[in-house]
C-alpha cells in the first residue's frame, strides 16, 4: 500500500479504537441515566441535550467540515491562520445569541416539547451550545491539520471521562434534570479550554500575523454546507423532537434509549471517514482518479468488515438486547431497533459519500440531496409518528437514510466511476447471512444473554475464517503485519 493508504489505514484505526471507549462510556451513561431516572424525566433529558447537540452544530454554518477541506491544501501558516479566525469570528458571537435567546423563551420552549417541565434545567442546557460549538469547530481545524491523536483525545477521551465523572456525580447527589444540565455545563467549559489549549500548541492561531477576514471565501464553500447539517441534523434529531409532540414523553425515552445501540453501527465509518476526507481531498486537488476510487472502495471495504458482526446481532436479538441493557420496560422498542439497524447499515455499505462528494468541492449538489432527504423525512414523521410513534420514526429515518445515500453514490460513480466496495464484499456479505442463521438456528438451545453470547462467539469465528478465504489478501496480511509488529 502508498503511503497514504498506510496513513489513512493506521490513523483510521487509531481512531476506531478511541472511539470504541467513547461510545461505550457515553453509551454506558445513557444506561446509567435510564435506570437511574425515571422514563420522563430522561425524556426531559434527551430533549436538552438534543438542544445543545442540533444547534451547536448548525450555527457552525459548516465551516469546520471547509476547514478540513481547505486547510490541507495550504502551506503557509498566515493563510491558514486567517481561516481558522475567520470561522471563530463567524460563529462565536452566533451561539452566544443563540443561548440568550433560548435563555428568554425557555418557559415557551419547555411547555411546547416538555409540558412546561424543566425549564431551568433547559436554559443551562442553552449555556452549553457555545462551549460546544467552541469544541466542535476545533475539531475541524484538528481534522484539516491531519492529527488524528488530538481528535482522539479531545473528542474520545477527554469529553467521555468528563461527562462520565460529572454526570454520574451530579445524578448520585441530586438526580435530577437540572443537576445533570449543570454537568453538561461543566464538562463543556472544560472541553472549551482544552480545545483553545490545542489551538495555542498546535496551529498558528495565536501567531502575531496581520489579519485578513476570509469568511466571505469560506462561507461561499460552507454555506451550502449549512444547508446539509441543518438536514442531516433533522436526521438526527427531529425525530426526538416530534415524538415529545405528538406522544407521551415516555416514548422520546425509549426511542432515545434504543437510538444509541443503531448510532454503534456507524462509529467504525465515523472513525475512517474523519481522516478520509483530507486524504480524498488532496486526490482530488492532484486529479488522481483511480486513487481516489481505491481509497474510496478501501475505506468502505474496512468500515463493513468492522460492522457486520455487529449487525447481525442487532437484527437477529433486537428485544432480548434492550432488555439486557436498558430492562424490560424499554423492550417495545425492538422493533424500531431493528428498523434503525436497517437504515444504518445502508449508510455503512455505500461508504463516506458525503465526505467524498464534500471534498470534491460539490457543496451545493450534497445540500441539494440534503433538503430533499430533510423534507421527505419531515413528511414521513407528520404522516407516521402520530400514529405509530417511535416506530413510525425509525421507519422515516430508514428511508431518508436510503435516499440520501443512494443520491450522493450515484454523483459520485457518475462523476468518478467511483463505487463503494469491491465484489469479493457481495460474497463475504452473503456467506455471512447464511452462516449467521443457520448458527442463529443452532443457538436456540440457549436461552437469554448466554445465547447471545455463544452466537456471537461462534459468528465471530465463522466470520474471520470467511474473511480469511474470500476477504481482500492485501486486507489479510496488513492484519497479519498489524499482529506481528505488535506481538
Amino acid at each position: 500500500m502508498g503511503d497514504s493508504d498506510n496513513f489513512l489505514f493506521s490513523s483510521g484505526l487509531l481512531l476506531f479504537i478511541t472511539q470504541i471507549f467513547n461510545m461505550g462510556v457515553l453509551f454506558s451513561l445513557k444506561i446509567f441515566l435510564a435506570r437511574d431516572l425515571d422514563v420522563e424525566q430522561f425524556g426531559v433529558l434527551s430533549v436538552g441535550i438534543a438542544t445543545f447537540s442540533l444547534l451547536s452544530t448548525i450555527i457552525l454554518f459548516g465551516q469546520n467540515t471547509g476547514l478540513g477541506r481547505y486547510i490541507p491544501r495550504f502551506d503557509n501558516d498566515k493563510v491558514i491562520r486567517d481561516y481558522i479566525i475567520s470561522a471563530f469570528i463567524s460563529t462565536v458571537p452566533v451561539s452566544i445569541f443563540i443561548c440568550g435567546l433560548i435563555a428568554v423563551n425557555s418557559d415557551s420552549f419547555s411547555e411546547l416539547f416538555l409540558n412546561g417541565e424543566s425549564r431551568t434545567a433547559i436554559t443551562i442546557f442553552a449555556c452549553v451550545i457555545p462551549l460546544a460549538s467552541i469544541m466542535k469547530m476545533t475539531v475541524g481545524v484538528i481534522q484539516g491539520i491531519k492529527q488524528p491523536s488530538l481528535k482522539a483525545l479531545l473528542q474520545d477521551l477527554l469529553l467521555p471521562l468528563l461527562l462520565g465523572t460529572t454526570v454520574i456525580t451530579a445524578v448520585l447527589i441530586d438526580g435530577s434534570p437540572l443537576s445533570v444540565a449543570v454537568a453538561y455545563l461543566l464538562s463543556y467549559s472544560i472541553l472549551a479550554f482544552a480545545s483553545i489549549l490545542i489551538l495555542f500548541r498546535y496551529t498558528p492561531t495565536f501567531s502575531r500575523f496581520s489579519f485578513k477576514f476570509e469568511g466571505i471565501e469560506l462561507l461561499k464553500f460552507s454555506a451550502p454546507l449549512t444547508i446539509t447539517l441543518i438536514m442531516f441534523q433533522i436526521l438526527t434529531h427531529l425525530d426526538t423532537f416530534m415524538i415529545g409532540y405528538f406522544s407521551a414523553n415516555s416514548d422520546v425515552g425509549i426511542y432515545t434509549a434504543i437510538y444509541p445501540i443503531t448510532n454503534l453501527l456507524i462509529f467504525v465509518l465515523a472513525a475512517f471517514r474523519f481522516i478520509f476526507m483530507p486524504v480524498f481531498s488532496e486526490l482530488h486537488e492532484q486529479n488522481n482518479i483511480l486513487k481516489m476510487k481505491q481509497t474510496y472502495a478501501s475505506t468502505t471495504s474496512w468500515v463493513i468488515l468492522l460492522t457486520t458482526p455487529a449487525f447481525v446481532t442487532l437484527i437477529l436479538f433486537p428485544q432480548q438486547l434492550i432488555t439486557i441493557i436498558y430492562g424490560s420496560e424499554y423492550s417495545s422498542g425492538s422493533v424500531a431497533l431493528t428498523v434503525l439497524s436497517v437504515g444504518f447499515f445502508t449508510h455503512i455499505l455505500l461508504g463516506p459519500n458525503r465526505n467524498a462528494v464534500t471534498a470534491a468541492g460539490s457543496t451545493n449538489f450534497v445540500s441539494l440531496v440534503a433538503v430533499l432527504t430533510g423534507f421527505s423525512n419531515v413528511i414521513l414523521n407528520i404522516l407516521l409518528i402520530p400514529s405509530y410513534s417511535y416506530v413510525g420514526a425509525a421507519v422515516a429515518t430508514a428511508i431518508s437514510y436510503l435516499t440520501w445515500n443512494v443520491c450522493l453514490n450515484l454523483y459520485l460513480f457518475n462523476s468518478f466511476g467511483i463505487v463503494p466496495f469491491k465484489k469479493d464484499i457481495i460474497l463475504q456479505l452473503v456467506l455471512s447471512g447464511v452462516f449467521g442463521t443457520l448458527i442463529f438456528l443452532i443457538s436456540d438451545k440457549w436461552a437469554g444473554i448466554e445465547r447471545i453470547v455463544v452466537f456471537t462467539a461462534l459468528f465471530t469465528i465463522a466470520y474471520s475464517i470467511i474473511f480469511y478465504f474470500v476477504g481482500d489478501r492485501d486486507k489479510v496480511n496488513m492484519i497479519y503485519d498489524l499482529v506481528d509488529s505488535k506481538f
